[in-house]
């Protein structure tokens, strides 16, 4: 399978809107990241990498503006203040409720507690 396989029916990540989402997987699949799933969620902790966003219980994605951001300089990168943690668009009362630790156990838990 190559890139192009896995983009059918969706734009490349270069077209792709700054207030658009990416999943794991996507990021995995692409080759946006470097690095394996256990990886990508040490960077997330240790604010090396942007923080994701609780989308719905089953959904955790990343916001396409902070991956390029984080792609201009991966190793001098640091959330900006005010941008952590916040979803454009919504109210904070909204934002609260998709808001997401970044820890993959707690993401497994969820996960099975929903089954």
């Amino acid at each position: 399978m190559n890139k192009s396989d896995l983009t059918k029916g969706t734009l490349p990540f270069s077209q792709l809107p700054d207030e658009a989402f990416v999943r794991q997987k996507t990021l995995l699949q692409l080759g946006l990241i470097p690095w394996s799933a256990a990886s990508l969620w040490r960077k997330c902790r240790s604010n090396q990498f942007p923080q994701p966003v609780k989308i719905s219980p089953g959904v955790t994605a990343w916001r396409v503006r902070e991956i390029r951001e984080w792609a201009v300089d991966p190793a001098g990168y640091r959330p900006k203040k005010g941008m952590h943690g916040t979803t454009p668009g919504l109210s904070d009362s909204e934002a609260s409720v998709i808001k997401t630790p970044c820890n993959p156990s707690s993401h497994q838990a969820a996960r099975k507690v929903g089954r």
